[in-house]
């Protein structure tokens, strides 16, 4: 019951405006190219063609300045010399130029795709909603950087716990609450990504509370495989069941949406597996981790 309390409390008090506004209107895309028959290739990498916000432009016609524009999109298979153009004509906003590069190589436009989202987090999510071929990429995005969020908070956090027992109290209490919250909220950014509506978060949240809800294992068994470790080496099975965790709840919450269909228990877990072993490679002292892995929550 405290658990259903906490969980109801959290989601009253999370606010969605921020992310509404930020995918109500398409965002513009511009395409440079000297090949007239860039589009073909423009609706693989967008999943579009024919909308409004793409506009299609040659080297020698770009607009005097490029701020409109949330993406800018350069060809030329010969040379990068239009991408650096229009690079330096783009000032300050020169993160948002992308080069497509050779696209004769079949991994150019997927590497594209991902450098596109990765690049700009502020707008991946309004990318991925209305141009699909960025979906998945978007996708990725949002639950590497919340995974990233909550492992870097589960460092923070453990320090409390050297203060003993009030100290740790602390530490649990900001755990539930700040990476559930952090959760929630990759939740809401995955619906609005792949085209939900936004307008009633309970009718989003209902559909993957089981999965969030499968959150709390995973940091219990952090505190669990934490409390048997000296020091600061209790840190280790925090962060990284923190980061895997959320990978994990991310992952599933985005099958969802993707294929409309419920993670099982034995998918869940293998997410679970997969995430755990990124965190091995990116956190040191992997040997603390515990090598059991959790069974999947029910749902």
């Amino acid at each position: 019951m405290a658990g259903a309390k906490e969980m109801y409390a959290l989601i009253r008090g999370m606010s969605i405006a921020e992310i509404e506004d930020a995918v109500k209107e398409p965002p513009l895309v511009l395409v440079v190219s000297r090949e007239p028959q860039i589009e073909d290739l423009v609706s693989v990498i967008t999943g579009v063609r024919g909308t409004p916000s793409l506009t299609f432009t040659s080297p020698d016609k770009l607009p005097k300045s490029l701020e409109p524009y949330t993406l800018v999109i350069v060809h030329n298979g010969a040379t990068n010399a239009d991408y650096m153009t229009v690079r330096d004509l783009a000032g300050v906003y020169s993160h948002r130029v992308f080069d497509i590069g050779s696209a004769e190589d079949p991994r150019a436009i997927p590497a594209l795709q991902q450098r596109i989202t990765d690049s700009m987090p502020e707008d991946a999510i309004a990318l991925g909603r209305w141009y699909p071929a960025l979906r998945p990429y978007a996708a990725k995005s949002v639950i590497n950087d919340t995974s990233r969020v909550n492992a870097q908070f589960a460092l923070v956090s453990a320090a409390p716990t050297m203060i003993p027992v009030l100290g740790e109290l602390a530490a649990v209490g900001a755990d539930l609450i700040v990476l559930t919250r952090n959760q929630l909220y990759m939740a809401i950014k995955l619906a609005a990504i792949y085209g939900k509506p936004l307008n009633n978060r309970w009718d989003i949240l209902r559909d993957i509370l089981p999965v969030i809800g499968g959150g709390f294992m995973w940091r219990t068994i952090a505190r669990e495989a934490a409390a048997i470790l000296p020091f600061a080496a209790g840190t280790i099975p925090k962060v990284a069941i923190a980061y895997a965790g959320t990978a994990a709840t991310g992952k599933a919450i985005e099958a969802y949406y993707r294929y409309g269909v419920q993670t099982s228990k034995d998918q869940l877990t293998g997410y679970f597996k997969t995430a755990l072993n990124t965190a091995r490679s990116r956190f040191p002292g992997q040997q603390a981790l515990p090598e059991k892995l959790p069974s999947a929550p029910p749902g």
